[in-house]
């Protein structure tokens, strides 16, 4: 992915981090590659250790379809994925199809200008795929994995407004997009709501066109085959999300291929940044607040059109050793990134695409393009991943669209004996508890250098959901509600009030000293069961929208 093209088209994102290796390796066991349920495909060559991630099969038209199907014959079957530039990306480009213009006495002229009307565009890019895949095919190539970077999106940015005007006055307009698009090209300003209007408009516009120019003839060939795009996604007005200048971004567009392939880059602006997307939170510039705006976006594109995900991320240290421009990255070589990657795939992601280009830049360092640290921190998190999850994990469980004030985020894996959930936390939480259908309330607390943890839910005794089914019942606890775990099991149950009563009149046994007295007593007792008893409460009203805390000191609060 060109980084001028990042820049062209604003609404992409970017997305960062690093982290030591020893961080990650969280479980050494792990399953065969053949049997793995996640796999990573990549941009450009990664070491031959990283057998979690394949490199896919690079090929530029109007390259050879023989050597193409010989390249694919070298990768393992189920990852045999080609990544394909310039069959398709001037599809929205071709002469034929610019803006007619009519002049006062009816003459009709090409203009200079594109137009959306791509007949000519898409019978030449279906002509190119057609024929590709024949030799292809022909020479006994197979494929797995068929993904594109057509980055032209005939967006108001690039159209500029005299391209905007010469569309308007095309007479094909009037019998076609005007009634749909229901405003004057006039009316467009840089990043207002006609702006955005015209670029949902123009995505569903390219993807139609894409799809009948590459997916349906690539299907016809290879049914099993996924195909997806680089951006393209279903992520409807309803769902809209900040683009990187905070702006409403959204698509008409029902979907290229069979996956969505929205990206996380982790790329922030000043103007994103300050940006008050609900109107009362700022979506802020720290790792954190970068890797809300991720699960935000990650959410509320599977809201829109439950299709299968094959997001882009770039590789961990992306924009923070080489220069990607005017962009900050802040989830770049934080524990976020990592966290940003196993949410992925608690979301239902099974491929991961991977930006990782070695220099291109004339004159560039290679130490500063996809450095191997970057691929071994990948790799150790898909190897953990695939080792919790095995071969055939079912499917996503979480409750509602990410808000931008929310400190907690629970996204959970059905497996045969249970569910397997994720919590990851902003930096000011560090544990929190989650009352069970037994009575039990299990403590969670962030993993060592880490921005989540990891809970098992059983199927004999389930979590407790919120009133209002907006999310996990759970509610954030410090050391003073912790010490309620007299036993050190990480939970609150009967076998901690069994250990404090027969604690009563015992000397050194300040474990079960809650209110810090000195001794342990009935107030103790009294102690521990409103804790028990409030934390339940607390964590079944609270609503949508609302972090709650329980500290002894303040007793309830919600913030």
């Amino acid at each position: 992915m060109k980084f001028a093209s990042h820049i062209k088209n604003c609404a992409r994102q970017t997305h960062t981090l690093a982290l030591t290796l020893s961080m990650l390796l969280v479980c050494a066991a792990a399953t065969s590659s053949s049997a793995a349920t996640v796999k990573a495909l990549t941009w450009d060559t990664v070491d031959a250790s990283c057998t979690q991630q394949t490199t896919m099969v690079c090929v530029d038209y109007p390259m050879s379809a023989t050597w193409a199907a010989g390249e694919m014959k070298k990768l393992p079957v189920g990852k045999k994925a080609m990544l394909l530039r310039w069959f398709v990306n001037d599809m929205a480009e071709h002469p034929l199809d610019r803006c007619v213009a009519t002049d006062a006495k009816g003459q009709k002229k090409i203009t200079q200008y594109q137009s959306p009307w791509l007949t000519n565009g898409i019978k030449r890019s279906q002509s190119r795929i057609e024929k590709f895949f024949d030799e292809f095919k022909a020479a006994g190539g197979t494929v797995d994995y068929v993904i594109f970077d057509n980055e032209t999106c005939l967006t108001a940015w690039e159209l500029g407004m005299d391209g905007l005007k010469a569309i308007e006055n095309d007479s094909r307009f009037k019998t076609t997009f005007a009634k749909s698009l229901g405003f004057q090209v006039s009316q467009i300003k840089w990043d207002n709501i006609y702006h955005s209007r015209w670029d949902a408009y123009m995505a569903a516009i390219i993807d139609a066109g894409m799809n009948a120019a590459a997916f349906t003839p690539i299907q016809k060939r290879f049914p099993k085959a996924r195909v997806s795009n680089y951006h393209s996604m279903v992520l409807k007005q309803a769902n809209a999300v900040p683009n990187i200048l905070g702006v409403p971004l959204w698509s008409q567009s029902s979907g290229f291929g069979t996956d969505d392939a929205p990206s996380y880059y982790g790329q922030s602006t000043v103007t994103m940044a300050a940006a008050k997307f609900d109107g009362v939170n700022a979506i802020g510039s720290k790792p954190e607040d970068q890797f809300r705006f991720q699960l935000n976006r990650m959410r509320s594109v599977i809201n829109s059109g439950g299709r299968s995900q094959m997001p882009w991320i770039a590789h961990r240290q992306f924009g923070k050793l080489a220069n990607w421009g005017p962009f900050e990255c802040p989830m770049s070589s934080t524990k976020y990134w990592d966290e940003m990657v196993i949410q992925q795939v608690m979301h239902g992601t099974d491929t991961i695409l991977v930006f990782n280009p070695n220099a291109w830049p004339v004159g560039a360092d290679p130490k500063l393009f996809n450095p191997k640290e970057d691929q071994f921190a990948l790799e150790s998190i898909i190897t953990d991943l695939n080792a919790r999850l095995g071969a055939n994990p079912g499917a996503s469980r979480w409750f509602t669209v990410t808000g931008w004030a929310d400190k907690v985020f629970a996204t959970g894996r059905i497996l045969s004996n249970g569910t397997l959930w994720r919590i990851s936390f902003t930096d000011d939480v560090n544990s929190i508890a989650l009352p069970l259908k037994d009575g039990t309330i299990q403590i969670v607390t962030r993993a060592e250098g880490a921005a989540g943890a990891w809970f098992f839910e059983t199927l004999n005794n389930p979590i407790t959901i919120r009133e209002d089914n907006s999310e996990v019942a759970f509610v954030v606890v410090d050391a003073s509600i912790i010490q309620a775990d007299i036993n050190g099991d990480s939970k609150i149950d009967s076998a901690d009030m069994n250990q404090l009563v027969a604690s009563m009149g015992k000397k050194r046994m300040l474990q079960a000293d809650l209110n810090q007295d000195g001794r342990v007593d009935q107030a103790d007792q009294s102690q521990l069961t409103f804790i028990q008893t409030n934390l339940k409460s607390l964590a079944k009203i609270s609503k949508k929208g609302t972090t709650p805390v329980m500290q002894v000191s303040t007793q309830l609060a919600l913030k």
